[in-house]
């Protein structure tokens, strides 16, 4: 009991249930800020990866994010070609953690659910895959981006 009366136990395990809840979702570093970075992907791509048949993300360029930091996928209806292109139609479907990236090579095909090889590309391998629910739309932009998640965002099992 503290001076006023109240019992410390139940605050503390309401904050202990919140918090494993949040780690659940968004991984040990969620609390720094509401933001976490994202990646948008074309339908169908993002519940591919969220089903965990597409374990491979193809693009030019390298991540920027580290092997323990999540990333959300958002998945959006076209691709966003020019610098600065938003999709403001985008819907939260999984949280991953891109593992590593190397040289995208023909045998990544499957994996990838692609559809042809081309050389320069790099192969993002998606891990930790969490898929997700949200009815929420949210933004799609170019590259990693930051976004505040969801109010709605729930694990799916």
């Amino acid at each position: 009991m503290n001076q006023r009366g109240h019992s410390w136990s139940n605050s503390f395990l309401a904050v202990v249930v919140a918090t494993s809840n949040c780690r659940l979702l968004y991984g040990s570093g969620y609390g720094k800020s509401n933001n976490m970075k994202a990646l948008s992907i074309v339908a169908p791509g993002g519940r591919r990866i969220a089903s965990g048949e597409k374990t491979l993300e193809v693009r030019r360029w390298k991540p920027t994010i580290g092997a323990d930091e999540d990333l959300l996928i958002v998945e959006n209806g076209r691709f966003l070609r020019a610098e600065g292109d938003e999709d403001y139609e985008g819907k939260a479907v999984a949280i991953v953690r891109v593992g590593a990236f190397r040289p995208f090579v023909p045998e990544d095909l499957a994996a990838a659910c692609g559809s042809y090889f081309e050389e320069g590309w790099l192969a993002w391998e998606l891990m930790d895959v969490r898929p997700i629910s949200s009815t929420i739309s949210i933004r799609a932009a170019r590259g990693i981006y930051e976004i505040d998640p969801p109010s709605d965002m729930q694990l799916r099992s």
